[in-house]
């Protein structure tokens, strides 16, 4: 029983470890005092049964779909921001936890969401009702408006949690990144969106995009045999996993391409993702 005897003490779980017979006592991680005053006190309670005793916490996981508020927040989950080409909200897709090479965590999304260059906006999750973050890098491509990744990269704000390296499979389980890579060729990549997943064989390594309506130009891109459609950009693009939720992190969806009948997805590679951003691998 949690405080059974320890009243005055800030706990958010005791267990068992039936293994080594350990008490298991976890203090709030936001409690006023030293680990060691808590832990003297519990020795005075419990003498000299065997006790682990530590800072933590106790959190409810929920995320009962993709397009519901998750907390934590994870991959392929929907986001909503201010795109300030079209001046009104849109949505997106989140794609996974980063760090850069500040030390500064975050998330990423699509730098075309809010507009290239521009920063400061708000990131909401699952809408804009409720704020997760804040948009701190999305480089503008300088006069020629040419970047070589589709991206920005979102400042965790204060007080939310997130799931490193997890990306949403389904209301119970979750895909687990174990490398963040640039994909193989050939080869074939998977498509997580707030719509569902897609999957498909890559087309190519190389391709430059230009959007007309803005002027932008996104080079060195990777196209892959699969339609998104409006909301998808962001998502993350992973390995297609086989026998298990491991999966290699490839880069983010950036948009569609059609040439007669013909329709494929593009995405931003991992290392040129890394290299616009300075994020950490």
């Amino acid at each position: 029983m949690i405080n059974g005897g320890f009243d005055d003490l800030p706990i958010v779980a005791t267990g068992i470890d039936p293994k080594t017979t350990t008490l298991w006592v976890v203090i709030s991680d936001k409690a006023s005092q030293s680990i060691d005053v808590y832990r003297e006190m519990i020795r005075q309670e419990v003498g000299d049964v065997p006790t682990k005793v530590g800072f933590g916490e106790f959190s409810r996981t929920a995320c009962s779909s993709r397009t519901s508020n998750c907390d934590p927040i994870k991959g392929g989950i929907r986001v909503q921001a201010y795109d300030n080409n079209q001046g009104f909200d849109t949505y997106g897709t989140m794609a996974i936890y980063v760090k850069r090479t500040t030390g500064t965590e975050g998330f990423l999304i699509s730098g075309h969401h809010t507009g290239w260059g521009f920063t400061g906006d708000d990131v909401g999750q699952a809408s804009d009702s409720r704020q997760v973050g804040i948009v701190t890098v999305n480089p503008s491509g300088g006069a020629t408006k040419t970047r070589t990744s589709d991206a920005a990269f979102v400042d965790l704000d204060n007080g939310i949690s997130i799931n490193q390296n997890k990306i949403y499979k389904t209301s119970t389980t979750e895909y687990t990144v174990v490398s963040k890579t640039n994909p193989p060729d050939p080869g074939s990549a998977r498509l997580h969106t707030f719509h569902g997943t897609l999957d498909g064989w890559i087309l190519g390594y190389n391709w430059t995009v230009y959007d007309p309506g803005t002027g932008e130009t996104t080079t060195g891109q990777v196209a892959v045999d699969a339609v998104t459609q409006g909301g998808d950009s962001g998502g993350p693009v992973t390995s297609i996993p086989s026998g298990s939720n491991n999966v290699d992190f490839y880069g983010v969806i950036v948009g569609n391409v059609t040439i007669d009948d013909y329709t494929f997805s593009v995405f931003s590679p991992w290392q040129s993702i890394k290299s616009e951003l300075s994020l950490q691998n």
